[in-house]
C-alpha cells in the first residue's frame, strides 16, 4: 500500500464517528458473572439514555465506609472491568460500576459527549442514592485507561462534591489528540502519520484544563512507567496538572490498569484513601 493509500484509509479511520473507533471498543459478551453480592440497577442520563450498572454492597453485609465508583477502560464491558475493583468490597467499602452507552447492556452509542453525559449521570446516581458511609466525606471516584479521562472532564461540571473524597486515576490521559498521535508513532507503518493525530482527532472533552479544578478533593494518580498502552509520561502530565493535593504513584510491573493485582498497592491505596480529610 503506497503512502497516499495508507494515509487516506487512516484520514477515514480516525476521522470516522468522530474518532469512536479509536477509542471506543465497546461489547455485549458476557465476560464473567461475580461471585460477590450485587444487584442490577439501571439510570438515565439527561439525553435519556438507559444505562446498565452492577451495586456491591460490602461483603458479609457491613455497613460500607464508603462506595467506589469505577469509570473503566475502553474495551469490553462491566462484566469484565469490575473485577479489578470488586477486591474493594472486602475491605468493607461498596462498589458501583457501571456501562458507558453502548456497553453491555446500556443503550445507545458511544460517543465522546455521550459519554461526558453517561458519567455525570453515574457520579450523581451514587451521590444521591448510595448508602451513606462512616465519614461525610465516602465516595471515591476511580478512573482507568479511557476512564480516567472520562472521569476527570466530567467532575469538572459536578459541583455538589461534598461526599466525594477522593478522586483516583490510574494508566490514563489528559488529551485525546496526544493519545492518538502517540499510538501512531508507535506503529511502524503508522509512524509517518504521527501528525494525523492531532489533525483529525479533536481534544473536545479532553481533561487538561479541568485537572486543576479536581482541587482541593485530593488526587491519585497511578501509571505504570513500563505501561505498553498509555506511555507514563501521559500520568505524568495528570499530574502536573493537578493542584494539591495531589499524589503520583508510578509502579514498575510492566502492565497496564493492573494495580489492582499488587496486593501491597491495594493496602496502600486503602491506607492513602483513609488519609484523606474525612
Amino acid at each position: 500500500m503506497s503512502r497516499l493509500a495508507l494515509a487516506s484509509c487512516l484520514a477515514l479511520v480516525l476521522g470516522a464517528s468522530s474518532c469512536n473507533r479509536l477509542f471506543y471498543f465497546p461489547s455485549d459478551r458476557l465476560y464473567s458473572v461475580p461471585r460477590a453480592e450485587h444487584r442490577d440497577v439501571l439510570f438515565r442520563t439527561a439525553d435519556g439514555v438507559e444505562l446498565h450498572a452492577w451495586y456491591f454492597p460490602p461483603r458479609g453485609g457491613a455497613k460500607p465506609r464508603g462506595t467506589f465508583v469505577q469509570f473503566h477502560g475502553n474495551a469490553g464491558n462491566l462484566t469484565s472491568h469490575h473485577r479489578s475493583l470488586v477486591w474493594v468490597t472486602e475491605h468493607d467499602y461498596a462498589l458501583f460500576s457501571f456501562d458507558y452507552r453502548g456497553y453491555g447492556r446500556s443503550g445507545g452509542a458511544p460517543t465522546r459527549a455521550g459519554v461526558h453525559l453517561d458519567a455525570l449521570a453515574a457520579i450523581d446516581w451514587t451521590l444521591e442514592r448510595a448508602p451513606g458511609g462512616g465519614a461525610p466525606r465516602d465516595v471515591v471516584l476511580y478512573g482507568q485507561s479511557l476512564g480516567g479521562a472520562v472521569l476527570l472532564r466530567a467532575f469538572d461540571d459536578v459541583r455538589e462534591r461534598a461526599r466525594v473524597r477522593a478522586v483516583i486515576i490510574e494508566s490514563s490521559f489528559h488529551s485525546y489528540e496526544e493519545v492518538a498521535a502517540s499510538v501512531l508513532w508507535r506503529h511502524p507503518l503508522l509512524a509517518p502519520f504521527t501528525g494525523f493525530g492531532f489533525a483529525l482527532v479533536s481534544d473536545a472533552y479532553s481533561p487538561a484544563a479541568s485537572v486543576a479544578r479536581v482541587s482541593p478533593i485530593p488526587l491519585l494518580v497511578l501509571h505504570d512507567v513500563y505501561d505498553p498502552v498509555v506511555p507514563w509520561r501521559f500520568g505524568a502530565a495528570i499530574h502536573g496538572l493537578g493542584r494539591a493535593p495531589k499524589t503520583f504513584w508510578v509502579t514498575h510491573r510492566g502492565g497496564h490498569a493492573q494495580s489492582a493485582e499488587d496486593l501491597d498497592l491495594r493496602r496502600a491505596l486503602l491506607a492513602w484513601i483513609e488519609a484523606a480529610p474525612p
